[in-house]
């Protein structure tokens, strides 16, 4: 019995360690494990159900792969890689290997930040503020070593090469490096104001206006460089075709032509970029190179070189619409810029073509209109300096020729005028004269709407006025009785403002000298003041009485 029970209830060996599977595979495999008794028949099977088991968890495995991290977008490598090379230069004492260094860092720079503007900028390269600095004080340093070593007529013609030639890091910055050093500056300057102030605190926008100044200047391309060989006073005969018929040759920019047209569009839009801060634009007013900008839109020029006139023309518009304050408007007109430019322009009306005249007095008006706002003193410049007869006479000069730029001229020209005519920092009120018997006796005077809308330039209206009376051609006639009747629209109480002119019955009492188009638009002016102002127009009235009387109409 005591054998038996034994075989029922085995005694453990005590010294047998204790076996302890470590993973969920190795439990279910000691489950699994045939009995070391076993028969052939138990093995297969346990067999197969470990096979089984094993498939099952290799399914499971490849169902859910292990989560792997994703790496890091190509931008943040890139940035991560400018803030060490960075980082690298600013550890950098010898000058020369700093310079060296920091010419390897702007296409770096360029790659990877030109994307980014205002505070997105900063955010990813927080180190932008010191490196602004550091590329705006080698910008100015270069350019004004240049300006220096070079004979003065030749200035703009050395910083010209600084910019085209293709950048060689190795070769020096003398190499023409600058034009990638004005691409970092054109990213920083889209930046934040205060990055902007970090980057004039240098006179960069001074420096940059002066440049500007010295390419309008600039002598023109040699002729054996522009595509196709062609110059302008040896052209060959044109080509024809099988049939006998001319062909047109199509010529393209030349690669220097190019180069100077992108530098071009490049150096505008980092001034305009600048020029949207008051920094930037008190730069310039504390070096006086606002006073050049003037000079340069109000100069004649060569015609390679018009399109920095443009640029100067873009950047005071920018200044007058975004940067304006008591401070630049006094350097204004304690500088004479306004009287220096209409004299300029004056003599421009003797040599110029009629259109480029017309944009010397677009960019003037805008400065004209925008510091408006703020004071009437530059208006009052305009006024002293024979602004207003200037334009009086030049109208009638137009008026006197007979060609289709000079047409074009008068259009455009009068469109200015009409625009002009509702600047003013004073607001000028309306007054009723004697309205006579006729006239409801509830009648009132609409009030001046004021923004922009009613008429506060009396005296460039007069130019309308006189212009007119003393106009032959159509064409001008036309212009200003169009221009008037959109300021009568403009705002009700125009009309009135300026009744004292009496500009609708004087320009009635010239009918039956104008031709058909003109009188039809008189009429239908009149028609506007008495059937939609409620008028009755007196004045007028007795003027087409008075034709129709000496059977005139």
């Amino acid at each position: 019995m005591s054998g038996q029970s034994d075989r029922d209830h085995p005694t453990p060996h005590t010294n047998a360690p204790t076996h302890r599977p470590s993973s969920t595979m190795s439990r279910l495999s000691d489950r699994t494990s045939p009995p070391p008794n076993s028969t052939p028949s138990q093995r297969s099977t346990t067999s197969r159900g470990l096979s089984f088991l094993s498939s099952l968890m290799g399914t499971l495995r490849r169902s859910h792969p292990r989560q792997e991290s994703p790496p890091p977008p190509p931008e943040d490598l890139g940035l991560k890689t400018l803030r060490q090379v960075y980082s690298q230069y600013r550890d950098i004492d010898n000058p020369v290997d700093k310079e060296k260094q920091l010419y390897k860092i702007l296409p770096l720079f360029c790659k990877n930040c030109a994307k980014y503007s205002g505070h997105e900028l900063v955010s990813k390269f927080p180190e932008a503020f010191d490196f602004a600095e550091g590329v705006s004080l080698l910008f100015v340093r270069h350019v004004t070593q240049l300006a220096q070593a070079s004979n003065p007529a030749r200035s703009g013609v050395s910083l010209l090469k600084y910019f085209e030639t293709p950048d060689d890091t190795d070769a020096g910055w003398n190499s023409g490096a600058g034009i990638t050093i004005l691409k970092a500056i054109h990213i920083l300057a889209n930046g934040t104001e205060a990055l902007v102030t970090s980057m004039t605190s240098c006179n960069l926008a001074s420096i940059l206006v002066r440049c500007l100044q010295l390419f309008i200047s600039l002598p023109p391309q040699d002729s054996r460089s522009r595509s196709g060989s062609l110059s302008r006073t040896n052209t060959p005969p044109k080509p024809t075709n099988d049939q006998g018929a001319t062909v047109e040759l199509q010529l393209t920019d030349s690669p220097e032509t190019s180069k100077r047209k992108n530098l071009e569009r490049l150096l505008r839009s980092v001034l305009t970029c600048l020029l949207r801060n008051p920094p930037a634009v008190e730069d310039l007013v504390r070096c006086s190179d606002v006073s050049l900008l003037f000079g340069v839109i109000s100069l004649p020029c060569p015609a390679h070189n018009k399109m920095w006139r443009k640029t100067a023309a873009e950047c005071l518009i920018t200044i007058c619409r975004h940067s304006l304050s008591g401070e630049v408007i006094n350097f204004i007109h304690k500088t004479g810029c306004i009287m220096f430019s209409v004299q300029n322009i004056k003599t421009c009306t003797e040599t110029q073509p009629p259109l480029e005249v017309v944009e010397m007095f677009s960019t003037l008006f805008c400065c004209l209109k925008d510091s408006a706002d703020f004071s009437q003193v530059l208006l009052e410049d305009f006024s002293n300096g024979s602004g207003y007869k200037l334009l009086y006479d030049y109208l009638l000069r137009l008026d006197r020729c007979d060609n289709e730029e000079s047409r074009a001229a008068v259009k455009n020209l009068v469109l200015l005028i009409q625009n002009l005519v509702f600047a003013g920092f004073l607001s000028l009120e309306p007054a009723l004269s004697d309205p006579g018997p006729f006239q409801d006796r509830t009648f009132s005077i609409s009030i001046p709407s004021g923004d922009g809308v009613s008429v506060r330039n009396s005296d460039v209206f007069q130019v309308l006025q006189d212009a007119f009376l003393k106009s032959h051609s159509s064409t001008l006639g036309l212009a200003i009785v169009n221009a008037l009747d959109y300021i009568f629209r403009k705002d009700q109480a125009n009309y009135f403002i300026v009744q004292d002119h009496h500009t609708l019955s004087m320009f009635l009492e010239k009918l039956v000298e104008r031709n058909e188009d003109v009188q039809a638009h008189m009429f239908v002016l009149l028609e506007y003041v008495m059937m939609e102002l409620n008028y009755v127009a007196t004045a007028e009235l007795t003027s087409i009485g008075l034709l129709l009387t000496m059977d005139e109409l």
